[in-house]
């Protein structure tokens, strides 16, 4: 917004100002009674959009409790489109005849490994050892565990980029390292754990205990712990499963003072569309790195190198950041993830670019289709004016930020 429009004005008072939020999108809010809290936001087409208007005039985010409650509505054709299905309910949705786009997303499913020596209580944390990590991670049957929580429609992954990350169209990832990061190998991950000194045989007490926290309201974290906590017994580790509540995981992640109260933390990071980011958060000096992996090769990458604008030797730049980390295991990674959405064969996308929210062009192209009303004809009329009512808290959520950040000004 030029600082002009808004220089000199009385924000608490002016009306014109207040009532009429600004906004750089296809559609917007044209007016701060189309907005209910909770229940649902209208927008209008914006005539001024740098492509045109789009074929939609009027658009309708409506907003529910429940993944249940939306995909009802959506089956009853109360809604027409939903993002960000459960991955358990794709398929069935998908049987009942609606269109389902899976959408890679910048987002990694992964255990973070906790390199501190001793743990918060002072006790040897075990996790310390690298032949441990390298043990459980053959004792993890990483493909099938990602493929039971995610339904099939996760990749499994074994590298800190996330499949999908670029910069300026070049890849980010290192097509070298394998998927998934280690094979499933029971023999060897008992032979490991026996050199690191934690000998044990079938029946007996476990070679080692283990703590490991992840969020309690994201089911197929809760799914993914538990397989973990089935598989790593057969090769006598006791997985002890603390699920939390987001304030506590937050801070015993990465409020916390180091060294931490677990051994392993299970999560998923999502990250802007730069390969900056993933590596920074994971491998920086930041909270991110919770379980304090320190390597000074990496930092000098990080800090010293990748700031070259040359996108060739830049991205050749993460790709050997991944390659260095793997070899120290200080995460095991599972898997990145998608974004599944589902659609009636009413909606028409003419893109298929990025998924339906992850590109702009995407939300921009769409188009409700519906038989004519006219007997002569059984052809599809697209229609231009109709409300369609979407599950899309992101866009909701960023115009209304646009509105509370201009009053506040």
């Amino acid at each position: 917004l030029p600082e002009h429009v808004d220089l000199g004005q009385n924000l608490s008072t002016n009306t014109f100002i207040n009532s009429h939020v600004v906004t750089s999108g296809p559609w917007y809010l044209s007016n701060l009674s189309n907005y209910k809290p909770g229940s649902y936001m209208i927008l209008n087409a914006n005539p001024y959009f740098f492509l045109g208007p789009p074929k939609i005039s009027t658009l309708v985010l409506q907003f529910f409790q429940t993944a249940e409650s939306a995909e009802a509505a959506l089956k009853s054709g109360s809604i027409q489109l939903m993002n960000n299905v459960p991955y358990a309910d794709a398929n069935t949705i998908k049987s009942s005849g609606f269109n389902i786009y899976v959408a890679p997303e910048m987002r990694v499913f992964f255990l973070q490994f906790n390199l501190n020596k001793h743990l918060a209580d002072g006790s040897y944390n075990p996790i310390s050892n690298l032949t441990v990590r390298e043990a459980l991670g053959y004792a993890t049957n990483i493909t099938a565990l990602v493929s039971s929580v995610s339904s099939g429609y996760f990749k499994v992954w074994g590298q800190a980029e996330p499949y999908g990350m670029k910069y300026l169209g070049y890849p980010a990832w290192n097509s070298s390292l394998p998927s998934p990061q280690f094979p499933y190998n029971i023999t060897k991950a008992n032979e490991l754990l026996n050199e690191s000194g934690y000998v044990w045989h079938p029946g007996a007490p476990p070679r080692l205990n283990i703590t490991l926290i992840t969020l309690a309201t994201i089911p197929y974290f809760v799914s993914a712990v538990q397989i973990l906590k089935a598989e790593w017994a057969l090769v006598g580790v006791n997985l002890n499963v603390k699920l939390e509540q987001t304030s506590n995981w937050a801070y015993d992640s990465f409020s916390a003072p180091q060294p931490k109260t677990w051994n392993i933390d299970l999560y998923d990071l999502t990250e802007p569309p730069d390969p900056f980011y993933p590596v920074n958060f994971l491998f920086g000096p930041g909270s991110g790195n919770a379980g304090n992996f320190t390597n000074p090769v990496i930092r000098d990458l990080i800090y010293n190198k990748s700031n070259t604008g040359n996108p060739v030797v830049r991205t050749s730049i993460f790709q050997q950041i991944d390659g260095i980390a793997n070899k120290y295991v200080p995460y095991l990674f599972l898997a990145t993830e998608t974004e599944v959405d589902a659609w009636s064969t009413s909606i028409n996308f003419n893109d298929g670019f990025g998924g339906v929210f992850f590109q702009i062009l995407s939300i921009y192209n769409i188009s409700y289709v519906t038989p004519t009303s006219s007997p002569a004809s059984n052809n599809l009329l697209i229609i231009e004016i109709v409300s369609v009512a979407i599950v899309l808290i992101i866009i909701a959520l960023a115009i209304y930020i646009f509105y509370v950040r201009r009053k506040n000004k």
